[in-house]
């Protein structure tokens, strides 16, 4: 009885109180950075899209691998995952400034 109670207690409160309106202005000299643990795997530090077919999509992992997939994202397979080519892909993506 007493769970209903501030149940319906809760839901009245929530209905006849107004939600706090949020101005996209308040966000325009926000600037995207990089958070969360740096030694992570799986990170992706490089993506690319086809302009002509988005559903084509290359993705650079931290690890140094290349992934593609025709569909969207819905499968990816690896390209490129030689010890040579990780070396050449940190090195590229290291000193690459994406814009």
């Amino acid at each position: 009885m007493i769970k209903s109670f501030l149940f319906t207690i809760l839901i009245s409160i929530s209905l006849f109180t107004a939600a706090q309106k949020v101005l996209l202005d308040q966000f325009k000299n926000l600037k995207p950075r990089n958070i969360g643990p740096a030694g992570m795997s799986g990170r992706i530090v490089a993506i690319d899209a086809v302009h002509k077919n988005p559903a084509i999509i290359y993705v650079g992992a931290a690890s140094g691998g290349i992934w593609k997939t025709e569909n969207a994202g819905a499968d990816w397979k690896p390209i490129l995952m030689t010890s040579l080519f990780r070396i050449l892909a940190h090195w590229l993506f290291s000193n690459l400034t994406l814009r």
